[in-house]
């Protein structure tokens, strides 16, 4: 599960690093690195002026540019190209990561999630665990009732709440018999034994491309606002800084959601691309929209920032994002070993 969560972070991080690259590279400035990953470096090479490299830990990328923190007198550096052109090569990074995410919304709105009656995960403390049911079992009677959709399970397990009950479960190539007591929770409003199923994908045919599109778009958008009140929250104190995670919680999360499925695994990695570009927009010393809120100070003062000193400020900024993600690392060690 690690090695889809350095996958999914990758892809999250070459989308945003493409975006700056490609509108350079149109823009006739000199990219003198394409870094996937930081860190030492792992594997290079280069091709025309550009050295394109993977090093060694996952959790970020660059882009490099000729005079991006530093003053140039080579034409095809990035401090000498003009304020829109800079604006959109710094802005290319979080619009690719936006673009992804309703990407992968359009993708799934053709798709459909059938549950059916295989367990993919049990829940703790309720019936099937104390039973011994397993992620991977096959219900296939519950009492008199055969199942054969999730529908069936939960019409027979609300037949038999507070009653025992015995359930024929196949696991791999052996059948068992296993007695429970389905209940009724309160929390949930409805009967359960404490299984959640597995979904058998399939395609929507009856989906619209333009509609998908839209839908797509606006949810982007509903999702980038709560993201947005979520930090301001924590700006202002009535969120934790407890409720958000760092690179080990993320990595946590993305296993997960890969084994509840490809669907789930679709869904998270749109949402952390969201959150990727929002982070990125904030105006923090080293990331893209601290660098587009000098370029828009150096746009009002019709003179440009000392490109050393900016540089400095983006420096600094760095190393305080490097401690702060050190911290949000040993947060999310003591959450998980809890």
């Amino acid at each position: 599960m690690i090695i889809i969560s350095i996958i999914v972070l990758g892809v999250l991080i070459i989308f945003h690093e493409f975006g700056h690259f490609i509108v350079a590279k149109l823009s006739n400035i000199k990219v003198e690195e394409f870094s996937v990953g930081m860190g030492p470096k792992l594997l290079g090479f280069k091709k025309g002026e550009t050295v394109y490299s993977i090093r060694l830990f996952p959790m970020g990328g660059y882009c490099k540019m000729l005079g991006e923190d530093e003053s140039s007198d080579d034409t095809k550096a990035y401090s000498n190209k003009s304020i829109p052109v800079r604006f959109a090569v710094l802005a290319a990074g979080p619009f690719m990561n936006f673009l992804l995410a309703v990407l992968i919304f359009v993708i799934m709105g053709f798709i459909t999630v059938t549950p059916i009656p295989v367990v993919q995960s049990v829940i703790p403390d309720y019936p099937a665990a104390a039973a011994g049911i397993m992620p991977g079992d096959v219900i296939l009677k519950v009492g008199d009732y055969n199942i054969k959709t999730w529908e069936d399970l939960q019409a027979a397990v609300s037949k038999s709440v507070n009653r025992p009950v015995l359930l024929e479960v196949k696991r791999g190539e052996r059948l068992l018999y296993i007695k429970l007591t389905p209940i009724y929770d309160a929390k949930n409003k409805k009967p359960m034994i404490g299984i959640s199923p597995k979904g058998k994908i399939g395609y929507n045919y009856k989906a619209s491309l333009i509609t998908n599109i839209k839908n797509s778009i606006v949810q982007s958008g509903h999702i980038t606002w709560m993201m947005l009140t979520s930090l301001l929250g924590l700006i202002t104190g009535r969120v934790s800084v407890n409720e958000f995670m760092g690179p080990v919680g993320i990595v946590n999360v993305v296993g997960e959601a890969a084994k509840s499925g490809f669907y789930s695994l679709l869904g998270l990695t749109s949402l952390i691309s969201l959150n990727l570009a929002i982070i990125n927009l904030l105006p923090i010393p080293a990331l893209d929209g601290s660098r587009l809120m000098f370029l828009i100070i150096e746009a009002i003062r019709r003179k440009p920032i000392d490109r050393e000193k900016e540089g400095l400020v983006h420096f600094i900024g760095f190393v305080f994002l490097i401690l702060f993600m050190i911290f949000m690392t040993y947060k999310d060690i003591l959450r998980l070993s809890r």
